[in-house]
């Protein structure tokens, strides 16, 4: 049985959790929720349903670690895709 439809998520329960929370996964933590995709994309339905502010959340996304330009170099001095993987920039992340 899925947990989500066996633990409700009301607002009650849901808002103290969103308020707290750094990110998208810190709410699923506090309720004692399995971070699938599956739950995390119900837990997303539902702090939008119930209209709960996620502006405090962090903004970090794991595709915009370096500049363009530290990404555009990599790919110049490189062969292949694999030497793309492998030489990171060497800029520290944003």
């Amino acid at each position: 049985m899925n947990r989500l439809s066996s633990y409700r998520l009301t607002f009650q329960r849901l808002a103290p959790a969103v308020a707290e929370a750094r990110n998208r996964t810190d709410p699923m933590r506090q309720l004692n929720l399995k971070a699938s995709g599956g739950q995390r994309r119900v837990l997303q339905e539902k702090v939008a349903k119930y209209g709960l502010d996620t502006s405090h959340f962090a903004k970090r996304s794991p595709w915009r670690k370096y500049p363009d330009a530290a990404i555009g170099e990599a790919a110049a001095s490189s062969s292949s895709l694999r030497d793309n993987l492998y030489r990171a920039p060497s800029v520290s992340p944003m």
